[in-house]
């Protein structure tokens, strides 16, 4: 008994520490990546001209990548503590395999590290380096959340998804889809693998942080909607001042990405868009005229723009083209789900014109906006930007999308305006690829 008693003893305790010291580590990884992320611009990535240990070369810059690799040696051996930990104690199956993989994409991580340095690789095949890193990140944040007891982890997931979406993920794939191909359509060809993933990452911040700020605007009229009762500020999950507080960190975080990582082309476009949104069309035009999504739209306009500055430096007349093609798209877009949400809208007060005009004037709209919009994205062939590829994608695509309008118009029923929302979705994104199949094969 006395045995059972003086081994339990221990293993309880460090049952009980477990999860604190999973969350700092999980923490202390958020270090690593940004000491990491800090070598480039500091201009401190290979100063250090051996490993493990750093055979200074009389750079300033040898002291930023020591301390990088002390952080990374912390991090390696609490890793390893709470793997070791999560079995001893035989912590849920979740956590334990959460745990190991952390270790695992770590060790790998050092492993890529210690080869770009003694191959004095240049910085920007560091690629999988600051995958692994992510993916360390993830998994010790997984394994975390696991270890926490049933009730509390089920809250912090909660908490976790409320603030997820707040920045509306879904809207923003197809804006970030937009960005992607902006950059692949460039004189320049396919962008470095690293602009790509920092380029995404500073755009999902900024446009994630537009949103927030938006919801925080509309949180007064959003419980009266159906579409939007539930977001996470009507449904109580989020307080509108935490959220105007995330949304205006992830801005600052967003443009600072943008700044050193990607170019201040792209970094000025991205704040652009953020105070379109949030002041233009959030404050400014959604309340108080139908021209709101006509006007408010380019907001939605500038990703393919900033992924032309990311993956170009400048911004050209094609660029603006890409941004006529998505400006235009926005109206039929969004008065084909206004129209079968305008019950909605005229009860939060939003002169949305279905509300405004009626169905009938709505409806010609969308037809006009959906012609002026397949004129514009034909432009992109005579001015030399794109090739036979894109002409027989866009003129069919285009086509198609114009024949949905029409039909709504003729016969609006739910199931045609619905069909034409669903299409308008589905035709962006295929025109973007086409874009990018072009640009690839005939490059």
């Amino acid at each position: 008994m006395n045995i059972e008693i003086a081994v339990s003893r221990p293993t309880s305790f460090v049952a009980r520490a477990l999860p604190r010291v999973a969350a700092v580590t999980a923490a202390t990884v958020v270090l690593v990546l940004v000491s990491g992320l800090l070598l480039r611009p500091l201009g401190a990535a290979l100063a250090c001209a051996s490993w493990p240990m750093c055979a200074f070369v009389g750079s300033p810059g040898a002291w930023v990548d020591l301390a990088h690799r002390a952080v990374v040696v912390l991090v390696g051996v609490l890793l390893a503590a709470v793997a070791a930990a999560s079995w001893v104690v035989r912590a849920p199956a979740p956590a334990r395999v959460y745990s190991l993989l952390a270790l695992v994409f770590a060790a790998s991580d050092v492993l890529i590290g210690a080869v770009l340095v003694r191959a004095a690789l240049p910085p920007a095949d560091v690629t999988m380096h600051g995958l692994l890193g992510v993916l360390t990140l993830a998994s010790s944040v997984a394994a975390a959340l696991a270890l926490r007891s049933t009730d509390s982890g089920r809250v912090m997931q909660e908490m976790i998804g409320a603030y997820v979406a707040l920045t509306k993920p879904r809207v923003i794939s197809l804006l970030l889809f937009t960005t992607l191909a902006g950059m692949f359509v460039t004189p320049r060809g396919a962008p470095p693998w690293y602009l790509v993933l920092w380029t995404l990452l500073g755009g999902y911040m900024m446009a994630g942080a537009a949103n927030a700020v938006n919801m925080w605007y509309d949180s007064d009229i959003d419980d009266k909607m159906g579409r939007t009762k539930l977001r996470p500020i009507p449904s109580g999950r989020v307080t509108p001042r935490r959220a105007l507080v995330f949304g205006l960190t992830m801005f600052a975080l967003s443009l600072l990405i943008f700044v050193l990582f990607v170019n201040i082309a792209a970094a000025a476009l991205a704040v652009i868009g953020f105070v379109y949104y949030t002041v233009i069309y959030t404050h400014w035009l959604k309340r108080s005229t139908w021209q709101n999504i006509v006007i408010g739209g380019g907001a939605g306009a500038i990703p393919p723009m900033i992924g032309w500055a990311a993956g170009s430096g400048s911004i050209t007349w094609a660029a603006m083209l890409l941004f006529l093609i998505v400006f235009y798209w926005t109206p039929p877009h969004f008065w084909a789900l206004a129209l079968m949400k305008k019950r909605d809208y005229a009860a939060a007060g939003v002169p949305m014109l279905p509300v405004v005009a009626g169905d009938v004037e709505t409806s010609r709209q969308i037809v006009i906006y959906s012609v002026g919009m397949f004129a514009i994205s034909l432009a992109l062939v005579p001015l030399g930007v794109m090739g036979w590829i894109y002409l027989i994608g866009a003129t069919a695509l285009g086509g198609l999308f114009i024949y949905y309008a029409w039909r709504a118009q003729r016969d609006p029923v739910p199931k045609r305006i619905w069909g034409l929302y669903g299409y308008s979705l589905l035709y962006l994104a295929l025109l973007f690829v086409v874009m990018m199949i072009d640009r690839l094969v005939l490059i």
